[in-house]
């Protein structure tokens, strides 16, 4: 709900054209859904924490603003929705430094269907127009998590770096897209993720089959 109200807040700013997305949390970007909530929950606790997991990620897809995720640490199930919403994904790869460091990979990826969930059709188009249907489909089919580099190579991830070069890596990314003419960036967005609104028009439906 939190990040919901600090997007708002930001798309009425007009001096606000950019958001970086991080985290502050050490071992982890997000591991997405408190499944303590998600245990026997009551109808209507239920319908709340899906309904703001939607409005979330309608949010960060469908935003004016230009939106880059800088990714420190695993980004699991919610975690990997808030990074695959945004325009463009920065990711520490350990590997970059020592090839030994392959084993500490953080990774990314989905494990709905491995704690018996069906990803929903928002999650899974998302994922179509990063990766292409084939890799979408084995990627959350399996339930795997993918280290940094793999999800490099399916374009789940944009950039990769090292720890020490993430925030930088991230702002000049940024300003990147901010060299572009406002109208033409945002325009563009729009024909690209314009059914970010109607890939949720069934989002009561949605909430009652899970």
């Amino acid at each position: 709900r939190g990040l919901c109200e600090a997007i708002t807040e930001l798309e009425h700013d007009k001096d606000i054209r950019g958001m970086i997305l991080c985290s502050a949390t050490p071992k982890a970007f997000s591991a997405g859904l408190d499944f303590n909530e998600l245990y026997q929950p009551t109808q209507e606790s239920f319908h709340s924490l899906w309904w703001y997991l939607q409005e979330v990620w309608r949010k960060l897809y469908s935003t004016e603003l230009a939106t880059v995720c800088a990714i420190h640490a695993h980004a699991t199930a919610g975690g990997a929705v808030l990074a695959m919403a945004c325009d463009h994904r920065i990711m520490i790869s350990n590997s970059m430094l020592d090839e030994t460091a392959k084993q500490k990979e953080m990774k990314i990826g989905f494990n709905e269907t491995k704690v018996g969930l069906v990803p929903p059709n928002w999650l899974s188009t998302n994922l179509v127009n990063l990766t292409g249907r084939r890799y979408a489909e084995l990627f959350l089919t399996l339930g795997d998590l993918l280290p940094a580099p793999d999800a490099h190579a399916i374009n789940l991830v944009d950039t990769l770096c090292t720890e020490g070069e993430l925030f930088d890596t991230a702002v000049a990314q940024m300003k990147k897209y901010l060299t572009i003419s406002e109208a033409c960036r945002k325009a563009t967005k729009f024909q690209f993720r314009g059914d970010g609104t109607r890939l949720l028009m069934d989002r009561e439906r949605e909430i009652e089959h899970y």
